[in-house]
This record gives C-alpha cells, structure tokens and sequence, in this order.
C-alpha cells in the first residue's frame, strides 16, 4: 500500500486524485505501526492515526474549497489560482506533504519512527518508505507548476474567509505538531495503558 499509492500519486493530473492516494499511501503506515506489536506498536499506531487525521481534514477542506470556488480539481484548469486562493494551495501542499510524512509537518515525527521500527535491520524497506515520500511529493509539486505555469483563470472567486481560517488552524496545528510531537505522547500514554487492561 505504501509503494504502490506513493508511485500513484505521483503520475496523476488531479487533485482529487493526489489525495486519494496519498491517503491510500499513508493508510499503509497504519497497517506497519500496527502489525509492530506490543505497545510500542500501539502507541505509534495511535500517534499515526491521529496525526493522519489532522492531514486528510487540512487537504480535504483546501480541496472543497478549491473544487467549490474553481469547480474543478484537474491541474490544467487551474491556472492562476495560487494568485486567487493562496490559502487554499497552502493547504493541499502542507496537508499533502503531511500525508508524504515531511520535515516539519505532522507526519514526520510518525512516519520517522515507523520506518525506523521496520526498516531496521532491512535496509529496503527504508528505500521503500523513503520513494514512497518522494513520490507524493512529487505528485504534489506537478499541480503546483502546472497551476503555476498554465493561463490564469479570471472567473475563480477569492478566498472565502471562514474557510480559510479553519485551513489556515488546520496548517498551524499541522506544523506545532511537526515541530513538537510530544504534545500527543501523555494522551496516547493513557490511551495505551487502557487499551492494556483488556
């Protein structure tokens, strides 16, 4: 699941898409914490899965409201929306790169301590995992130049306000989370420690 939504990813032309399997991608990091076993296994299954979370609803909300305003999501009908909808550009890049599990964003500290729990006596589950990321961010930085690089589209309304409050929250929370992961390590202590009683 990792590989193959990773490469996925990589070649698609919609945004829709690039997030589908991105997801798709990251679902298989659950999958690796989980099957780690004990509670190291559980603790990161539970520190992944929240941190996945607040990824897909930051790419999801920059998405409706990309699909709202523009009402379309292919990278070739998007010119000129990083001028009109900055914010919600923010969003698909930062969520996505959560999602790829990159520096500085919620992913990284989960991804990193996955890939070090699996990865280490097997060197090429590492090369896995590592392509992996490349390529949903590669995936990712072909919307961006196609949307940057095609006819600017003057009918796409500007950012609405609330909306982009709440993305711009969801990226704030996106990156603390990155840059100070053990702001979820006392809950998901307590979660582990219930989920040992039975």
């Amino acid at each position: 699941m990792v590989a193959s939504g990773g490469v996925m990813a990589a070649v698609q032309r919609d945004w829709r898409r690039v997030f589908g399997y991105a997801a798709l991608s990251d679902a298989g990091y659950v999958l690796l914490a989980f099957g780690i076993g004990g509670s190291q296994g559980l603790a990161l299954t539970l520190m992944h899965v929240s941190s996945r979370s607040l990824s897909i609803t930051l790419m999801a909300a920059a998405l409706a409201i990309l699909h709202h305003r523009a009402t379309t999501t292919a990278f070739e009908e998007l010119g000129g929306v990083p001028r009109r909808l900055p914010i919600t550009l923010l969003g698909l890049i930062l969520g996505g790169l959560a999602l790829a599990g990159c520096p500085v964003t919620a992913g990284f500290p989960t991804h990193w301590a996955i890939g070090r729990a699996v990865s280490s006596d097997r060197w090429l589950w590492a090369l896995v995992l590592i392509g992996s990321s490349a390529a949903i961010a590669v995936g990712l930085l072909r919307g961006l130049s196609t949307m940057l690089g095609a006819a600017p589209r003057e009918d796409i309304a500007r950012q609405p306000i609330i909306a982009s409050l709440m993305v711009l929250a969801l990226a704030g929370l996106v990156i603390i989370l990155g840059l100070h992961p053990q702001l979820f390590l006392e809950p998901v202590r307590n979660a582990v420690e219930a989920f040992s009683l039975f």
